[in-house]
C-alpha cells in the first residue's frame, strides 16, 4: 500500500503540470486492487489526495462477507443477506433487505457511498 500511497502523493502533487487539477483525482481499483483502493477510505492521510474512488471488483468488506455462516447448499449466502440487513439498518433503510429488496436497494442507492463504505460491518 506503501507504493499507491506514494503514487497518490506524487500525483497530486504533479498533476497541475501536466494540465491537470489536483483536487479532481479518482483512484481507481479493479479485481484485487479495488481492495487496496478501498483501503484508502480508512486511511486519514490518503483522503486529501483523491476526490472519487470508482472500485471495479470487491472491496475490502468484502472478505469478510464471504466468510461466516453458511446456508443448507454450503455457500455462505445467508452470511451476505445478514451483512445486508446490518448496512440497510445502519444507514436507516429499514432492516430486512430479504423481506423488502426492491425499497432497501433504492433506499440504498441514495445513500453516500462514502457513508457506507465507512461503516464496519
Amino acid at each position: 500500500l506503501h507504493d499507491i500511497l506514494t503514487a497518490l502523493k506524487w500525483v497530486h502533487s504533479n498533476i497541475a503540470s501536466f494540465g491537470g487539477d489536483p483536487d479532481n483525482i479518482v483512484l481507481f481499483g479493479q479485481g484485487a486492487g479495488a481492495i487496496a483502493a478501498s483501503l484508502f477510505l480508512t486511511v486519514p492521510s490518503a483522503l486529501p489526495l483523491f476526490n472519487k474512488l470508482v472500485i471495479s471488483g470487491a472491496t475490502v468488506y468484502t472478505l469478510k462477507a464471504l466468510k461466516g455462516t453458511t446456508n443448507e447448499y454450503g455457500d455462505g449466502s445467508d452470511n451476505n443477506i445478514k451483512l445486508a440487513d446490518r448496512l440497510a439498518e445502519a444507514v436507516g433503510c429499514g432492516s430486512s433487505i430479504a423481506e423488502n429488496p426492491k425499497d432497501t436497494v433504492d433506499c440504498l442507492k441514495g445513500k453516500i457511498a462514502l457513508l457506507i463504505c465507512l461503516l464496519k460491518p
